[in-house]
């Protein structure tokens, strides 16, 4: 089911759609500074996180208190770079 601007649509599958969403992570880009400073605070707070290489861009994740994923992310290569 598509919710957008389909008029046709009765309250009822709208509401069922929307009860039956979910989001999967919150991102947040961030500047190379703030990414490393981040990382350096949840080391030095024991805040589990996970990290990853995207290649064009790396990524901390991390739940905040109510169980959700946030994202910082940070570009590191150009994706205009061609090797």
């Amino acid at each position: 089911m598509v919710i957008g601007h389909n008029n046709a649509m009765d309250c009822k599958d709208h509401k069922s759609a929307i009860m039956n969403s979910r989001i999967d992570h919150f991102a947040f880009n961030v500047s190379n500074e703030d990414f490393e400073l981040a990382k350096a605070h949840f080391e030095r707070m024991g805040i589990e996180f996970k990290a990853q290489d995207h290649y064009y861009f790396h990524s901390l994740y991390v739940r905040d208190p109510d169980g959700h994923t946030v994202e910082l992310t940070t570009a590191v290569k150009s994706a205009s770079v061609h090797k």
